[in-house]
């Protein structure tokens, strides 16, 4: 929203600390089991699948014993992850993106350009009101798996 470019993140896929929970649910006709962590500002349940052996799901989670076939978070910003199918030895192309053409940044750099970027929309924004506007506040609330900054990514959003 704020960059002219897309920005692009290197960083260690997350360690979650899953708790198993005794939930089920049938997903794609497999039986499903509920774990929970919190990831990043957010609390999530994950469905995995044990009779599918791999250790992955949507997004960075993973860390199951079993394929994530649904994740959601668990707040009022709803996150939500569900597999629509299941192709069991697929035979086509899957698409790697080249990604030593692009330059990464660090999580914590990501967050310090993306605050700087929101500030500077911010005070552009402000800047270009007439003074007949000053009565007038603006709300900003950007969807996002990853609550970068609670104001900009819960609630109502940013009052400016």
């Amino acid at each position: 929203m704020f960059f002219k470019e897309t920005q692009y993140v290197k960083e260690a896929i997350p360690d979650f600390s899953w708790e198993l929970l005794p939930d089920t649910l049938t997903i794609l006709k497999q039986k499903c089991f509920a774990a929970k962590t919190h990831f990043r500002g957010r609390d999530y349940v994950a469905f995995y699948a044990p009779s599918i052996p791999l250790s992955d799901g949507a997004w960075k989670f993973g860390g199951l014993p079993g394929l994530i076939l649904k994740v959601s978070s668990q707040d009022e910003d709803k996150v939500n992850w569900v597999a629509t199918r299941l192709e069991l030895n697929y035979k086509g192309d899957i698409p790697i993106p080249n990604i030593a053409e692009h330059t990464y940044l660090t999580w914590d750099d990501f967050v310090k350009v993306y605050m700087e970027g929101f500030e500077k929309f911010s005070k552009r924004s402000r800047s270009s009101h007439t003074e007949t506007m000053d009565f007038i506040k603006f709300e900003i609330k950007i969807p996002s798996e990853e609550i970068i900054h609670p104001t900009l990514h819960t609630g109502n959003g940013a009052e400016y």
